[in-house]
């Protein structure tokens, strides 16, 4: 069995989430939340495999957290209440196990654990845009495409996700019409196996499929 540990400063919140989780995880993972204000640091005494830590917090527990379990199998997971570009950016350099934001439904919590489970990385659809950004700033070089897995127009039509463009814009660009580039979209996304644009131009800069301009 799995063990979930959540750092929060919001225990009866989290105790909530912990009871509706269980019920819904059954004996997948064992779940365990802890107030922050109950730790003491260092302490060398918590044993998980996934943890949680509720971003609502200070940077140098933070720091401290990702210190001592980022070399560990420990998976970890930060959730974010608000967007402050400068610690969203330290944590997307991190390269955590997940990233979730704001209220999000049960379901969605559900799936993002499963995800990470699942040894995948978990990125909220609100922050991707953001990580996109910070890749294409730190990446550069040409491109290195795999052989076999798009067509010759999707490689051009992805290549206009990662500018920006919208469907329109690539019909425009590519002298297509919108309907034409809204297939080959949901090609693309169905062949990387991605669920939005905005991971298939993730993974695009990260693996410089594309040429950033």
């Amino acid at each position: 069995m799995k063990k979930l540990v959540i750092i929060t400063e919001y225990g009866l919140m989290w105790e909530g989430i912990r009871h509706t989780l269980a019920e819904l995880l059954g004996n997948d993972i064992q779940i365990q939340v802890i107030a922050k204000q109950h730790i003491s640091l260092p302490d060398n005494t918590i044993d998980a495999d996934l943890l949680l830590l509720d971003v609502g917090t200070n940077e140098d527990q933070l720091s401290y957290w990702l210190t001592n379990f980022g070399s560990t199998d420990t998976k970890i997971i930060v959730w974010l209440v608000e967007i402050h570009k400068q610690m969203l950016l330290k944590l997307f350099r991190q390269n955590l196990d997940g990233y979730l934001f704001g209220e999000m439904e049960m379901n969605d919590l559900l799936a993002a654990l499963r995800t990470i489970l699942k040894g995948k990385q978990y990125i909220h659809p609100e922050l991707s845009p953001l990580l996109l950004e910070e890749y294409i700033h730190l990446t550069k070089g040409g491109k290195d495409r795999p052989i076999g897995i798009l067509t010759k127009q999707e490689w051009k039509v992805l290549e206009e996700i990662t500018r920006g463009k919208t469907n329109q814009d690539i019909a425009k660009v590519l002298y297509i019409s919108s309907y034409t580039v809204n297939n080959h979209v949901s090609s693309i996304l169905k062949k990387l196996h991605v669920s939005d644009r905005t991971k298939a131009a993730l993974l695009a800069v990260q693996n410089k499929w594309v040429e950033l301009q």
